[in-house]
């Protein structure tokens, strides 16, 4: 299997296909917080959310709700990158294929925030 940083939303059933491919995000998330960090943004993991309802059974602890950002925080935050990955590809292993991620993020994003839906990143391993 392949990791990949996937986008969910607080909606179930929104109007649109949710799919983002996230691959390339996976492959290069230390150096994208690395840039994070540089940038003074929010990394990563700051906005994965882990589904623990599924293994807090196996590590006797209560789950944490889960938490949701709005959609402009989530747009803020991918358009720095990506502005910042194309002024400086070498920052990443694969520029072309982190910006092409990051313009998917971009995509779905701006459909999140024209229903009000809030998003998360969740790790598919």
């Amino acid at each position: 299997m392949s990791l990949a940083y996937f986008i969910v939303l607080d909606q179930e059933n929104v109007p649109f296909d949710i799919f983002v491919n996230g691959k390339f995000i996976a492959h290069d998330a230390d150096k994208i917080n690395k840039i994070c960090k540089k940038l003074q943004l929010n990394d990563l993991d700051y906005y994965i959310r882990i589904p623990f309802d599924d293994y807090a059974d196996d590590f006797e602890f209560e789950s944490e709700s889960e938490k949701w950002f709005d959609a402009d925080e989530g747009l803020e935050f991918v358009k720095k990158l990506k502005n910042y990955i194309q002024g400086n590809p070498k920052s990443v292993k694969s520029s072309e294929g982190v910006i092409s991620d990051l313009n998917e993020y971009i995509e779905l994003l701006k459909k999140a925030k024209l229903t009000n839906a809030k998003f998360h990143f969740q790790i598919d391993m």
